[in-house]
This record gives C-alpha cells, sequence and structure tokens, in this order.
C-alpha cells in the first residue's frame, strides 16, 4: 500500500484548491479538510479505508477531504470514532 503524506505542498494544494472553487480561502473548511488530511497520513487510511470504517459516501469522504464540504455533526461523530479522536480535533 502507498503512504499518504500530507506535508507543506499538499498544504498549499489544497488552500488553492479552496480558493479557486470559492474565490476566497473558506477557513472553516480548510480548517477541517486540514486536519482530517493530517490524520488520514498519520494513520496511512485511504478515503476508501475510512468509508469502510463509517459508512459515510467515498463522494461525501472525498468532499470533505478536498475542502468542498464540511460534514454535519452526525458523520463527524462517525468520524472521529473512525480516527480514534474526538470531533473537537
Amino acid at each position: 500500500m502507498k503512504e499518504r503524506k500530507f506535508g507543506e505542498e499538499e498544504n498549499k494544494k489544497l488552500k488553492e484548491k479552496i480558493e479557486k472553487q470559492f474565490g476566497y480561502l473558506d477557513k472553516n473548511q480548510y480548517a477541517f479538510s486540514k486536519r482530517l488530511n493530517q490524520k488520514l497520513a498519520d494513520l496511512n487510511y485511504t478515503n476508501k479505508d475510512l468509508h469502510d470504517k463509517t459508512e459515510i459516501s467515498e463522494g461525501a469522504i472525498s468532499n470533505f477531504v478536498n475542502g468542498k464540504r464540511i460534514p454535519n455533526r452526525y458523520d463527524l461523530e462517525k468520524i472521529a470514532n473512525a480516527l480514534n479522536t474526538s470531533d473537537n480535533y
């Protein structure tokens, strides 16, 4: 399995992607997406791994990872449990 990473270059690309999509940097979406990417990289999880653990659609997970959406409270709790962290992380 390929190691997942989220370093400075990936962080820069994420910011650019969100700014391009919205015309500005939505700080909440960016902050959530950045933390999610970091945690997935720390655990070397793929989006599919997170889908398997949460039963959240792969499309929704992709949107969270790419900063297009923020999960609702219910999905946030599922993600936090799957990643062994709190929903305040």
